[in-house]
């Protein structure tokens, strides 16, 4: 178990705060109604959450290793040697080593748990980092470098929709790439923890805890197997809003699932049409604002 300062971690995600507007795609909805629909998953970055990456922030921008320096510093790590340039290039080649590590083992769609990443990078490069791979130290880092270099802010209309599917006894759940911070981004900014505000734990599956990322099928059986065993819902009774139509509508529609394309922001909206699975492949809607989903249920 990882010790979290979870004051602190909250304190992080607020102080990186930054209102973000959706930029419009241009895409034409499609508001079908889909009926006998009976639970509502989501994906989190570009869908619930908009990002400046349009994804988990893994993959930086240009200024990733100024922002690399100032997560070492927040953590009070020090490297023995090199530059930020070379602490950014030897994290990244963690992160590519441990995916092709657990591609050789079978997984197609690996994940990471990020602070593993940085507590072997801590051990190779830094002087008297902590020895414990639970330390604090990791989660901070982590999560500084996080904000950084992806801003994420709620998206528009996000608790008026939550609300309004609970009212209709509307089971939530979330299925995301994500990593240890991202259930934090409910409680630092939109004032609750995610099981608060509806979502069932059992019915939310984050990236990181499988070691697995979308578009891999693990990602949606587990939660699916809930539905069936504990409410009696099939897959066809679960409607998915995503915005990546590889690794949210694909992967979903494979798993039995209706589809809602959540095109509402430039950033974020991945078409994916040098994809073969994408090629001929519809959502049963699309909505450009998220408070639609409720006129497509």
């Amino acid at each position: 178990m990882y010790k979290q300062d979870h004051q602190r971690l909250l304190n992080i995600l607020r102080e990186a705060d930054q209102p973000l507007a959706p930029i419009p795609t241009g895409e034409t909805e499609q508001l079908h109604l889909l009926e006998g629909i009976r639970a509502v998953l989501f994906d989190l970055y570009g869908t619930l959450f908009l990002s400046s990456a349009g994804d988990l922030g893994l993959h930086e921008d240009q200024t990733a290793d100024r922002v690399f320096a100032n997560a070492l510093e927040a953590a009070d790590l020090r490297p023995l040697r090199g530059t930020s340039i070379d602490w950014l290039e030897a994290w990244k080649g963690l992160i590519r080593d441990e995916h092709q590590r657990r591609r050789e083992e079978g997984e197609a769609f690996p994940e990471v748990e990020i602070r593993e990443i940085w507590y072997r990078f801590g051990q190779a490069f830094c002087d008297a980092p902590p020895a414990k791979t639970d330390d604090p130290a990791w989660s901070i880092a982590a999560l500084t470098y996080e904000t950084g270099v992806n801003q994420v802010c709620p998206a528009p209309g996000v608790l008026s929709l939550l609300s309004t599917l609970r009212q209709h006894n509307m089971l939530l759940g979330i299925v995301s790439n994500a990593q240890f911070y991202t259930p934090l981004l409910f409680e630092a900014y939109l004032g609750a923890p995610y099981p608060s505000l509806g979502f069932r734990p059992d019915l939310c599956v984050f990236s990181f805890q499988l070691r697995s990322a979308k578009p891999s099928p693990a990602m949606f059986a587990g939660v699916l197997k809930q539905l069936i065993e504990k409410d009696g819902i099939q897959p066809h009774e679960v409607a998915y809003v995503g915005n990546d139509m590889l690794n949210d509508i694909w992967t979903a529609s494979q798993a039995g699932c209706r589809t809602i394309l959540f095109a509402g922001d430039q950033r974020s909206l991945r078409k994916r049409q040098d994809k073969p699975a994408c090629a001929n492949l519809q959502p049963d809607a699309v909505i450009t604002e998220l408070m639609h989903v409720l006129e497509c249920l």
